[in-house]
Parts: C-alpha cells; sequence; structure tokens
C-alpha cells in the first residue's frame, strides 16, 4: 500500500531528476557525457533521471559538482515542484515552527550553520538570493 510520504518521495525522485536534466541542458552537454564524466553506465544515469531508481545521494553530489551547483538548489526547485503539485504535507499535527524553540535551541542552530560555513541566515529576507545562489550578486541587481 503506497502511503502520501511514499507519493510524495517518489515525486521528488522524479522532480529531482527533471531539475538533473534541465542543468544538463543548460550546460550543453548530454546525459552520456555526463555519465561518463561522473564514472557511471549511460544506462545507470538515464535509469537515475527517469527515478527509476532514485539517483544516489552520492551520484547527485558528484553530479552537482560536475556541473558547478549547489546541491540545494535542484533540491529546493524539487521540492517546490511537489509542494505546488501536492500541497504541504500534514501529518495531523502542527508544524514546529521557529517559536515553539527555545531561546538555546535557536542559539545552536545558527552556530552550528556558522560552523557549517551556512549563510543562509543573513539573507533570509533577500529578494535577490535566489538569484545571487544561482547567477552571482553581480547579475541579481
Amino acid at each position: 500500500m503506497t502511503t502520501e510520504l511514499d507519493k510524495r518521495a517518489d515525486r521528488f525522485a522524479i522532480y529531482l531528476g527533471a531539475e538533473i536534466r534541465g542543468l544538463i541542458v543548460s550546460r550543453g552537454i548530454t546525459q552520456n557525457g555526463l555519465a561518463e564524466a561522473v564514472g557511471h553506465q549511460r544506462a545507470s544515469m538515464a535509469n537515475w533521471l527517469s527515478a527509476k531508481p532514485p539517483v544516489p545521494m552520492a551520484v547527485f553530489h558528484k553530479i552537482c559538482e560536475y556541473l558547478d551547483v549547489e546541491p540545494q538548489i535542484p533540491i529546493e526547485r524539487a521540492e517546490r515542484r511537489v509542494i505546488d503539485e501536492l500541497g504541504h504535507y500534514d501529518d495531523g499535527t502542527p508544524p514546529l515552527t521557529i517559536d515553539d524553540l527555545t531561546e538555546e535551541q535557536k542559539k545552536q542552530i545558527i552556530l552550528e550553520k556558522l560552523a557549517q560555513g551556512d549563510l543562509t541566515l543573513a539573507t533570509m529576507r533577500d529578494p535577490n538570493k535566489y538569484l545571487e545562489r544561482e547567477h552571482g550578486a553581480d547579475d541579481a541587481a
């Protein structure tokens, strides 16, 4: 029996493959070229990009490195497509918001992000943050 979570995961895998295919086309390379560049069989690459089975995370990371794209970009786009199609997942419990965290938990999250070099907190209200992430700060204005 397929659950709502299974359905959402399947759609995410399909959309992630589509996002990667879009990046491949935008870079002017082929699936064959990508497969060869990251050291995998052409048939495996075609299957992964069709989500049959979904692309393994280690391969996804190699693909992103080769295409010079931060992994969160195709992930966020695929997730946005899932939400656009299926809405937000609702398991019946109220969502956890920043207001539900203690001050100490909030500080810990910020410290962990800074330790990882994650500066997304600094750009949370910047309307150009997605353009800057994809094209650089000079092109966003």
